[in-house]
């Protein structure tokens, strides 16, 4: 048993020595983790022309990558904000569009407090106070006696414009 124990040990310490063989080559952990490359970011021309310079000195022999490297220049933070403000007022939603895919999980079942749209009891002291006030309190959140409204109803991806343009809607529809 003695024999068996020792050789199954030593068969062990083996096969632990050549599974972690790779450690023994001389590397450094960081070495071993170190990046295999970089991302280029706007300002970097000295190393785009030395992968420019590179596939020009390709032996003829393999096949020639193309030596041409546009470089794109990103525009400005307030140059890209002022493009997504662009692509955002583009493409508005409309009331409706904004009541069905937004509003209406809470507004059609009434949850947390939230009047249904439609059901004009619901709303007649809601629309008394303004259409100002409702909005307002649909953009900015509202806490009251019958529930809460989260800010834009957690829509926040909708502009401003559309809350407003589904206050309007279900306004329109619960009178």
């Amino acid at each position: 048993m003695y024999k068996l124990q020792a050789i199954l040990t030593v068969l062990g310490l083996a096969l632990a020595n050549i599974a972690f063989a790779g450690h023994l080559d001389g590397t450094t952990v960081d070495q071993r983790t170190a990046p295999t490359g970089k991302v280029l970011q706007q300002g970097d021309a000295p190393i785009v022309e030395k992968v420019v310079s590179t596939i020009e000195s390709q032996p003829e022999t393999q096949p020639q990558a193309s030596a041409e490297v546009e470089v794109v220049e990103q525009p400005p933070a307030k140059e890209a904000v002022e493009t997504a403000a662009a692509t955002e007022a583009s493409s508005f939603r409309g009331g409706e569009e904004i009541y069905s895919a937004k509003c209406a999980m809470c507004h059609d079942a009434g949850i947390a407090g939230s009047p249904k749209v439609g059901d004009a009891a619901a709303w007649t002291a809601r629309i008394a106070k303004g259409e100002a006030v409702l909005i307002e309190n649909a953009t900015k959140g509202f806490q009251g006696d019958a529930g809460m409204m989260p800010p834009k109803g957690g829509c926040f991806d909708c502009a401003d414009e559309e809350i407003s343009a589904a206050v309007e809607f279900m306004v329109a529809k619960s009178q």
